[in-house]
């Protein structure tokens, strides 16, 4: 809920009430987040759904995903489809190149990539079973 008003926010309570001003706080369709869309307009994954941000494999048994670690460097996981733990099958750890791009492709045996923002750079990952 809320750690209670701001010094400077008492007025307000004390105009409408407790239970005005609760409303007023949980009322989030009425705040102007502009700032905060300003800020978030470079995270491409924001506007896409799941099935762009995964991709099956050609038998439906499992689900491929890329994902980034605190440092930035990409790494490509399987998961089971039913249930089970997701496996690392690629880590891609080159200095000063990162795969920040959301766009990946797989065939099941490799993944197809770019490095950084260049999209004519298609890097491929051999998958080998384990």
């Amino acid at each position: 809920m809320t750690f209670g008003p701001r010094v400077e926010e008492r007025l307000r309570v004390a105009e409408v009430g407790l239970d005005e001003w609760i409303e007023e706080q949980l009322a989030y369709e009425s705040v102007d987040d502009q700032s905060l869309r300003w800020r978030l307009q470079n995270f491409e994954t924001l506007d896409l759904s799941a099935t762009e941000l995964a991709d099956w494999s050609a038998d439906g048994r499992t689900i491929y995903f890329k994902s980034h670690d605190a440092r930035g460097h990409a790494s490509f996981w399987s998961l089971p489809a039913t249930r089970g733990r997701p496996r690392l099958r690629v880590r891609f750890e080159a200095p000063g190149r990162q795969s920040t791009r959301i766009v990946w492709s797989t065939d099941g045996t490799r993944f197809y990539f770019t490095i950084e923002d260049r999209q004519s750079d298609v890097w491929i990952a051999e998958l080998t079973p384990r």
